[in-house]
């Protein structure tokens, strides 16, 4: 990476940093770092169905809790910041 690439960058979030560059142009990065129990193609399925813009989601980390249940980290960029905020409105409702 080049140092303006860096520069363009600097502003981003950690988790962000040098991961995304699929579908959602760096300079409209929005994102969000979540745990849920809930499968990964439920999660990718809500945000086909409901955001206008681009989005990319990864899996950051898979933890067992004390009864043996899988918690997933998964960090989700969005284009929109829209977008963004309906989702977190989903996660909440």
């Amino acid at each position: 990476m080049s140092l303006p690439e860096k520069q363009k960058t600097a502003d981003l979030p950690d988790f962000l940093q040098g991961y995304w560059g699929g579908n959602v142009p760096k300079e409209s990065q929005v994102g969000l770092r979540i745990k849920t129990r809930r499968a990964l193609e439920e999660v990718e399925a809500w945000l086909d169905a409901h955001c206008g813009g681009d989005w990319d989601v990864k899996i950051a980390g898979v933890n067992e809790d004390g009864g043996g249940r899988l918690w997933k980290s998964l960090e989700v960029v969005f284009a929109s910041p829209d977008d963004r905020d309906r989702f977190r409105e989903h996660l909440a409702g």
